[in-house]
């Protein structure tokens, strides 16, 4: 594999793991106070972490939760979907619930892999688009989604413009 694995348990329950891939510092921020909430709540919550492990690091003083981590490590390899696709082979990795967040392979990639094992995929951020190249990979890390959450309703009206279907969509 191209990449180094490692792992950090944190405390498990008996409910399905949760699968939550993250690639960067923001994206933890984004997600720490659900990760929180679904603690609070009981739910065994993994992270797939598509970064340094420096990186992941800094995302854990910068407060995301103490949970069970799969961190991919340096990758070494030349391609990111590669990398991408070997990390999330890992039997650990495969839960029935996945929420993806952000807009690199790596969200395409958490998408695919879900799918392929029946999982469900809940896509944080849906339907942003900021009219620059990117654009192509927020959407296609979209549409590889099962169900949305969005924070405006132009977000919402995007995605049903994509033809995505206004009951997987939710104004949060």
């Amino acid at each position: 594999s191209a990449s180094t694995n490692a792992r950090v348990r944190a405390n498990s329950t008996d409910l399905s793991p949760i699968l939550i891939g993250l690639a960067s510092c923001q994206e933890a921020n984004v997600t720490a106070p659900l990760v929180r909430a679904l603690l609070h709540a009981g739910h065994d919550v993994r992270i797939a972490w598509f970064g340094s492990t420096a990186e992941y690091e800094q995302a854990m003083q910068l407060g995301l939760p103490d949970v069970d981590a799969m961190v991919a490590g340096d990758l070494d390899g030349e391609s990111r979907l590669l990398d991408a696709a070997e990390f999330l082979a890992d039997d650990w990795l495969q839960c029935p619930i996945v929420i993806s967040i952000g807009h690199d392979v790596f969200a395409v990639a958490l998408a695919e892999a879900a799918h392929e094992r029946g999982a469900q995929v809940l896509r944080l951020q849906a339907g942003e688009r900021v009219g620059d190249t990117r654009d192509r990979s927020r959407r296609l890390a979209d549409h590889a989604a099962d169900a949305f959450c969005v924070t405006r309703d132009s977000q919402r009206q995007q995605l049903l413009q994509e033809g995505l279907p206004e009951e997987h969509i939710t104004v949060v």
